[in-house]
């Protein structure tokens, strides 16, 4: 009897220490998990079964679809879900990063232009044309040598405006366009000056009441840090009224299909990556960015993206 009795204690106190030892398996409710393609949440955890009850959240709206698991085989694939989603963010943030221009720069060394304090005043369509043929000298300049623009050099390159609404300037049937129409065909790439001339109709910058507003709207809903994503970025005047707010903890990446304007941007809002394509072929990575602002073109044409052209979208 003395035998038994020691071997029944030694059994519960064996168990006592063991529930003692164990983790609170609460700490897995709320958490998701996909199994099988399938999206699932953590709603209760059953300790005297071992067992995980999990809701199928793609139908939860429609109809309740339930799960139970094991809960060690819950913690197992939490663990690799973990692995495989900070490999994912290594290979997001090195995709990301590709579109510096100047790695080997630190960003404590580079300036951000303060276009709240500089702002860009209206003026007359041949003062445009002149202050951007200016823009154009200086961002070649800092890319023939290169090398990122100085403070001075981005007060001139601010003032580029592009050329939408002066189509004069493409004209070569224009007398009163004739110098600027040489001078055109002269500074610009071939690529460059058809890219230019097509963008009179199109490259129209946004009122910074406009930007505002919309940065107002984020701060609303609670944006206080992320990554932010501007797919039609032109010169970047939507990086430049980032609020004082956001400057610490917001990183913004911009994708400009015109080559000049995505290089001024470069040279003005240094510590931003900025890439000049067109935003259907850039390789930007999935679930890294937390909003998308900016005022994208419209138009009734699509552009050709294998990844979403089963939807036909437009351009917009």
């Amino acid at each position: 009897g003395a035998i038994t009795n020691q071997k029944d204690t030694t059994i519960v106190e064996v168990l006592t220490e063991s529930n003692e030892n164990q983790p609170n398996n609460n700490d897995l409710i709320g958490k998701k998990v996909v199994i099988d393609d399938h999206e699932l949440i953590v709603e209760k955890v059953d300790e005297k079964n071992g067992e995980v009850s999990m809701q199928d959240i793609s139908m939860r709206n429609i109809y309740p679809i339930n799960r139970v698991e094991k809960i060690g085989y819950i913690r197992q694939l939490f663990a690799e879900q973990t692995i495989e989603e900070n490999e994912q963010l290594k290979q997001n943030t090195s995709r990301a990063n590709q579109f510096d221009l100047h790695p080997d720069i630190p960003i404590d060394d580079r300036k951000t232009f303060d276009l709240n304090s500089n702002p860009v005043e209206q003026v007359g369509k041949k003062e445009r044309f002149k202050r951007n043929i200016e823009a154009i000298k200086v961002l070649k300049k800092c890319e023939a040598e290169n090398r990122f623009a100085t403070t001075d050099e981005q007060l001139i390159l601010s003032k580029y405006v592009g050329w939408g609404g002066i189509p004069e300037a493409f004209d070569p049937n224009n007398s009163a366009w004739t110098n600027e129409y040489s001078e055109l065909n002269t500074l610009l790439s071939k690529e460059q000056y058809s890219a230019a001339r097509e963008s009179t109709l199109t490259a129209f910058y946004t009122p910074p009441e406009v930007i505002n507003a919309i940065y107002q709207s984020l701060e609303r809903m609670g944006l206080k840090e992320g990554n932010l994503l501007e797919p039609s970025c032109g010169i970047g005047n939507f990086i430049g009224m980032l609020p004082k707010s956001m400057e610490q903890n917001i990183n913004i990446y911009g994708v400009e299909l015109d080559t000049i304007s995505a290089g001024i941007a470069q040279q003005l809002y240094q510590k931003s990556s900025i890439v000049a394509d067109g935003f259907e072929k850039v390789d930007v990575p999935d679930n890294f960015f937390d909003s998308v602002i900016g005022n994208v073109p419209f138009g009734d044409f699509k552009v050709v993206d294998k990844k979403y052209d089963k939807h036909n979208f437009l351009i917009h």
